[in-house]
């Protein structure tokens, strides 16, 4: 399954364009964000998932929480069998969408070393863990903790360089 993430513009930008695989677009908004507008006459665009959270770590408000996880999980189950691709998208599409598309590489499958092996990408570990504890009920903390490590040395290097 191809997994892609891109910023709000980006998603936005790319439902009006004649793509011809069958999607679906997860759409991330902060709390103080309006829906992000897409195509919908796009016959290729399957379905959208609106869900508003911002991109903070676990013990602050406003962060994403297992219902979120719940929704976003549901909403792949429904259309799995019918699709092509699925969007990610958050503001800038490098926080919170590629934490949730993270986990949900490792989960359909089974690899999610495009998120954390691209210096593009800081994943938010609050989306990656309420997804895989949503999906997988625990993880292994210690082979998270490789992964955003691993993930910032290769920021660090391509981007403070």
């Amino acid at each position: 399954m191809v997994i892609r993430v891109m910023s709000r513009k980006e998603a936005s930008d790319f439902s009006f364009t004649r793509f011809q695989e069958r999607t679906i677009i997860i759409s991330i908004a902060s709390l103080n964000e309006s829906d992000n507008l897409f195509d919908r006459n796009n016959s290729n665009l399957i379905d959208i998932l609106f869900l508003r959270f911002d991109g903070v770590e676990s013990d602050e408000p406003n962060h994403m929480i297992r219902r979120d996880a719940e929704k976003i999980i549901q909403f792949i189950d429904k259309h799995i069998d019918h699709i092509d691709q699925i969007i990610v998208h958050c503001g800038a599409g490098v926080s919170r969408s590629a934490g949730v598309a993270a986990a949900l590489m490792l989960i359909i499958n089974g690899d999610d070393s495009p998120i954390f092996d691209n210096p593009k990408f800081c994943p938010n570990r609050c989306c990656y863990r309420a997804m895989l504890n949503t999906f997988f009920g625990s993880f292994n903390e210690e082979e998270i903790e490789e992964k955003f490590k691993h993930n910032i040395e290769i920021w660090c290097k391509e981007n403070l360089n």
